[in-house]
């Protein structure tokens, strides 16, 4: 077996054991340099992979593993500025490199400095692979972080058409629609992340939300309560099934859902004042 063959069946350790006797035959072997740098990253040492990543650097130049590498390396020690340059390098190399676009660009977005920067660096993974979800993926949720919902819409819907069997996916489109005030669209996408993933309370309240804006009371009602179904301490389920409740004037019910977040959260303000709220109201119809 061989030592890339170890790490990937699970064999970390005797990986590690293996580069090192490989860099001792080998001392300037840029794969066995490299296969360290991956060993070390992997399980989350990025100081060591970044250190490895580096000596591939300095014996090979134009490794273009290498700087992405240590610009992954630093990302992951939240050094996004640092990174930055080392991507350049690796994109000199290889403008069109996915990798570093995508490393690139994350890391600027995490700098929140230059997201203008980090886009162009998203357009460019879309160009460089137009076939990847997870390109247009990235694209959308940085435009939507910028406000860009139109735009933001545009390219998960693309994310969506390309891979249609990731909840995910569907869970940020309709999020993107909602946030936009497109309410039947993101009950449809809502449902449609629920029918992939039917054990995420926080998809089943987003679609409760929707279909409440979208005149379909009864339907939110019964998301909200699969969302308590599936996470009973869920205090966004209890308050907006209260909401949807007071709304159809079934105001018993609605307290009921108001005083159960009440013993979740005591401090929760809004809660308290729509438990208040829908007292008074009972009390005016008495």
């Amino acid at each position: 077996m061989c030592i890339r063959d170890r790490f990937c069946a699970g064999d970390p350790d005797q990986a590690l054991a293996s580069y090192r006797q490989a860099l001792i035959l080998q001392p300037n072997s840029s794969r066995a340099i490299l296969g360290l740098a991956d060993n070390f990253y992997a399980a989350g040492n990025y100081s060591q992979s970044l250190y490895y990543y580096r000596q591939a650097g300095e014996v090979d130049p134009d490794s273009i593993r290498g700087y992405i590498g240590q610009g992954n390396s630093l990302c992951a020690m939240q050094q996004y500025n640092q990174s930055l340059p080392i991507f350049d390098r690796a994109l000199a190399l290889d403008p069109k490199n996915r990798e570093a676009l995508l490393g690139k660009g994350l890391a600027l977005a995490a700098a929140q400095e230059n997201l203008s920067a980090a886009l162009e660096c998203f357009r460019g993974l879309v160009a460089a692979d137009p076939h990847s979800y997870a390109a247009y993926s990235n694209l959308g949720s940085l435009q939507a972080a910028m406000g860009d919902y139109d735009d933001a819409a545009e390219s998960l819907e693309a994310a969506c058409r390309i891979n249609a069997s990731v909840g995910d996916l569907w869970h940020n489109l309709a999020t993107i629609y909602y946030r936009s005030g497109r309410y039947s669209q993101s009950a449809e996408a809502f449902k449609k992340a629920t029918d992939l993933n039917g054990e995420d309370a926080s998809a089943w309240i987003g679609l409760g939300l929707a279909q409440n804006l979208s005149g379909m009371p009864d339907e939110a009602m019964k998301s909200f309560e699969r969302a308590i179904t599936i996470d009973p301490r869920n205090k966004d389920a209890h308050y907006n099934l209260g909401l949807a409740l007071a709304g159809l004037d079934r105001s018993k019910e609605a307290l009921e859902a108001f005083e159960r977040v009440l013993e979740i959260d005591p401090e929760e303000p809004l809660t308290r004042y729509a438990a208040n709220l829908t007292l008074s109201r009972m009390k005016g119809a008495a």
